[in-house]
Parts: C-alpha cells; sequence; structure tokens
C-alpha cells in the first residue's frame, strides 16, 4: 500500500495531530528534515519536512501503530515507535534531538602550526567491521563520517617525521571534536 492508499485510508478513519521540533546537538532548530511515519499492519507511511524553526506536523490514523523516522543529510537517522494509543481528534507533542554524524578535529604541530595530509585511520571494533582513513587538510582539519554510534574505535594518527599516535576511543558519537598535537 502506497502513501496514496494510505492518504485515503487516513481521510476515512478518525486522526490526531502529532507535531514537535527537531533540533541540533546545540538545541538549534534543524530545517529540511524528513519526517515519515510508516503504519505497521495497514501499510502505507505519511510524511512532512520541518520547517525553518525546526517544527513538524503530522495527522496519524488513531489507533495504528509504525515506526516515526528523522532524516537529514549529514545527521544520523533517529527512530521511534509510534505504539497504538487512542489519540483520536487529541494532539500529541514529541520533541527531537539529532545529532551529526561525523567527527572532526585539528592536528598541529607542539608550535601550534597546522599539520597538512596527516593520515587517520578509524578501525571500528578494532577493524573487525570496518577501516576507514580520512587525510587533513591545509589547515590541519580533518573529518570523519563515522557509520555507527556508541562503538569503539581504534583510531590511529600518523605523519612521516612525527610520533605515531594510537588509541581506542569508546562510545564515539558524531558530532565530537577530537584535537590532536604530534611531537
Amino acid at each position: 500500500m502506497g502513501t496514496a492508499n494510505a492518504s485515503f485510508l487516513s481521510s476515512l478513519l478518525p486522526t490526531y495531530t502529532l507535531s514537535g521540533k527537531i533540533t541540533n546537538q546545540n538545541q538549534e532548530p534543524l530545517e529540511g528534515v524528513g519526517v515519515t511515519l510508516a503504519y505497521d499492519g495497514i501499510g502505507g507511511q505519511i510524511r512532512t519536512v520541518t520547517d525553518s524553526l525546526g517544527n513538524y506536523v503530522l495527522h496519524p490514523t488513531a489507533k495504528a501503530s509504525g515506526i516515526l523516522t528523522m532524516n537529514k543529510d549529514g545527521y544520523r537517522i533517529l527512530r521511534n515507535k509510534v505504539s497504538q494509543y487512542n489519540y483520536q481528534g487529541t494532539t500529541a507533542v514529541w520533541n527531537y534531538n539529532l545529532h551529526p554524524n561525523w567527527v572532526s578535529g585539528k592536528i598541529t604541530d607542539q608550535n601550534g602550526n597546522p599539520l597538512e595530509g596527516v593520515k587517520i585511520t578509524f578501525e571500528q571494533n578494532g577493524g573487525v567491521t570496518g577501516v576507514q582513513t580520512v587525510f587533513t587538510d591545509e589547515d590541519g582539519n580533518y573529518k570523519y563520517t563515522a557509520p555507527a554510534d556508541s562503538v569503539s574505535y581504534w583510531v590511529t594518527i600518523t605523519k612521516e617525521g612525527y610520533t605515531t599516535l594510537r588509541d581506542q576511543w569508546h562510545y564515539l558519537y558524531g558530532g565530537q571534536f577530537h584535537n590532536f598535537t604530534l611531537h
């Protein structure tokens, strides 16, 4: 059953208003977040996009359950289960906070000068579930898109002529900044 059929079905059944605000890690509103409620059982889905203030409004079918998904490029996808509550004729307000899917930072030498071309290797779960490498730019900055949160990463930082750094980062989350000085 597609979106059109879900819209037709919801026009026949009682609905309620599900609204809220979606913000980033700094509690700033996020515009352009896709918000989708995919119905369980009856199939179909309803969708909307947050406005410039981060607000969204959906009109789900009362007594229906499903998965509410929030999605925006550069941010972790967030999902929440919508249970079979009878909200008919009422309003439910659910606010959410999305955090970025990247980790970034700056690498400098002992004099504070940025280092270009530093190799940073990320080994998810010690390399068992993936190894990715990024390099610093001319300003010593790097940005790594982390495939998963709340897992351990072994991080190795290398540049010829400098001491190699290797450390385990526990419970890495997107949006974190990690700066390093190489000697």
